[in-house]
């Protein structure tokens, strides 16, 4: 695992777990050990890659951007790399957990519906399952997948990504969320999603995705339309407002740094664009979160 400076309070760190990259697109450990004292996962940061993990016993927090979880026995859920998370130890204790790590590169591999990628790559979408019935039957998933994956051949490789297909489709079906009806445009939708990822910071408009993703610009609303019910522009516009409230939360960015990481060459067009969207400028919003003292150390 890759360490973090201390000194790195500004940036949102990004760490990876294991070296998960496009050489080793995949990772499953079972932890069973007393959790250490001092760990990257303390501090808000991104991760390289999607983790998904399901406790066995212990008791933790996690949050994921803006929302608390109690990490209990049977409590399982999954962070995607556009996601702030960090998670708090309440006490010295043993914990179990099944832990699994995959990049975009072996996500793409899967055979699942294009409605589920978009579930697990959307940055708002919080996919926690509370204890419950499908506990069981998540972790065997679970305990499958990493007894495979310790096998050795290209046979347990096979079987790996079968029986993580049937997890993450299984998220996508007991997970609380507001269910979408999903078209034949969430394909479109979901390089629409992939490519404001790489290219929020230098461009903002519907044509250049249009132009990029190889349609036309009435397609693109179209399929923003029926799988988000907005149109392009306003995709983009809720993905940059996201991104800022983030960074507003969890760096100490400047406001004009901000407006810069998400695109704007103007700092003045950025602040009139936040406080359109939620009410406050950014510094006004940064300042009632420090009143508040959430969120910010």
């Amino acid at each position: 695992m890759k360490s973090l400076k201390k000194n790195s309070k500004k940036e949102i760190p990004k760490i990876s777990l294991w070296g998960i990259d496009d050489i080793k697109t995949f990772n499953a450990i079972h932890y069973h050990e007393w959790v250490p004292e001092n760990l990257p996962q303390y501090c808000p940061h991104k991760k390289t890659h999607f983790v998904t993990s399901f406790i066995v016993s212990g008791e933790l927090k996690s949050y994921i951007d803006f929302r608390e979880y109690e990490m209990v026995p049977g409590f399982s859920a999954l962070v995607n790399p556009n996601q702030i998370h960090w998670i708090e130890v309440k006490r010295p204790q043993f914990v179990e957990a099944y832990v699994l790590a995959f990049s975009k590169k072996f996500l793409d591999k899967l055979d699942i519906r294009p409605s589920v990628k978009i579930t697990i790559n959307a940055a708002e979408e919080h996919i926690k399952i509370a204890p419950g019935e499908d506990a069981e039957i998540l972790r065997k998933l679970f305990q499958s997948i990493i007894e495979e994956f310790q096998r050795d051949g290209e046979r347990a490789n096979f079987i790996v990504c079968k029986l993580m297909e049937a997890l993450l489709t299984k998220f996508d079906q007991i997970h609380p969320s507001k269910k979408s009806s999903f078209k034949k445009s969430a394909p479109l939708y979901l390089q629409f999603l992939t490519a404001l990822d790489e290219s929020i910071s230098e461009n903002h408009r519907v044509s250049y995705y249009a132009e990029l993703l190889g349609t036309s610009e009435k397609s693109l609303n179209r399929a923003c339309q029926e799988v988000a019910g907005e149109t392009a522009q306003q995709v983009i516009h809720h993905k940059i407002n996201y991104e800022a409230r983030r960074l507003l939360h969890f760096s100490k960015t400047s406001a004009k740094e901000i407006a810069y990481k998400t695109g704007f060459r103007d700092p003045v067009q950025f602040s009139k664009f936040f406080k359109h969207h939620n009410s406050r400028t950014p510094m006004e919003y940064r300042r009632q979160l420090f009143s508040q003292k959430k969120y910010m150390s």
